[in-house]
């Protein structure tokens, strides 16, 4: 692993000290070395912020609403992890190479969200066209819960609501052998709180299911070229990122009651996962003093 590098994390639960910002920093984590995270929050961005050309500082002015526990912040450092919220860039012509040649990301990570891709929001769709344009550009992608379900539309996937929340630890049957998984036994056990399924991929996909659960046919799926060649590129339902730290924070604010955080148990495949991204999307990476900090 090189000794820097930068990450894109589409940072959709922001407002949240205990999902959004521990969430991402046991992402980051699992990266053993200095990392400088450029966070997105499109679902903040006002209308004034068409930018595609280089990566822009996101500003007070940009912001329309924010409504959470943690206060809105440009930058600030945490040990290794340097974390700048920047513009995510919206482009109506869908180009967006000068800007990806201009953050040298060497992954893209989206979170969960509050939101639901059964109730369109005009942000959406500028989100699908950022993580379609990552991949076509070769950058390692890794969707988390609403991520996850971003991958799969952004590919043709079908996206329902369900009647009731699935919140819970269950494990998961791997159905395909892959390094995403290295490391884990049979069945292991996988954190979900969701209420939306993937729950069909065209026939014609380059997405591939890897696990199931008895809850959710598409547990997590991995991306293939038109040779069938493996992609750096997963989608997972669950919440590796739920760490016992990240639980009690959320408990701690009131975002979860103790009595029906207990669902959520401690042992699970989450920081394996988190491990085997990490090395698999800085595997191969040249070292460039424009991801130093």
């Amino acid at each position: 692993m090189p000794s820097c590098l930068r990450v894109g994390i589409i940072d959709l639960l922001a407002e949240y000290s205990s999902f959004g910002h521990l969430g991402n920093l046991e992402v980051l984590k699992s990266y053993e070395c200095e990392v400088e995270a450029l966070l997105f929050t499109p679902q903040y961005q006002n209308n004034l912020t068409l930018n595609n050309s280089k990566v822009t500082t996101f500003e007070k002015k940009h912001l329309e609403g924010w409504n959470g526990d943690r206060d809105f912040r440009g930058e600030e450092k945490i040990d290794n992890i340097t974390l700048k919220r920047v513009l995510m860039p919206i482009s109506k012509e869908k180009q967006f190479s000068d800007w990806f040649e201009d953050a040298n990301l060497s992954a893209i990570v989206c979170s969960g969200s509050k939101s639901n891709l059964s109730m369109p929001e005009e942000w959406h769709e500028h989100l699908l066209d950022f993580v379609r344009a990552g991949i076509e550009y070769s950058i390692p992608y890794l969707g988390i819960c609403f991520g996850h379900q971003v991958l799969c539309k952004a590919y043709g996937g079908i996206i329902e609501r369900a009647n009731e929340k699935s919140e819970g630890t269950w494990p998961i049957k791997l159905t395909d052998d892959d390094e995403i998984f290295n490391g884990i036994g049979e069945n292991p056990d996988a954190i979900f709180t969701h209420q939306e399924h993937v729950t069909e991929l065209p026939k014609t996909s380059f997405l591939k299911k890897i696990a199931t659960a008895k809850h959710t046919t598409f547990a997590s799926v991995r991306m293939f070229d038109k040779e069938g060649g493996k992609l750096p590129v997963w989608g997972v339902q669950f919440h590796p990122e739920s760490s016992t730290k990240v639980i009690q924070k959320s408990v701690e604010d009131g975002h979860e009651k103790s009595s029906r955080a207990k669902i959520f148990k401690e042992n699970h495949i989450g920081s394996v996962i988190l491990k085997n991204f990490a090395l698999l999307s800085s595997s191969g990476i040249v070292e460039s003093s424009t991801n130093c900090i």
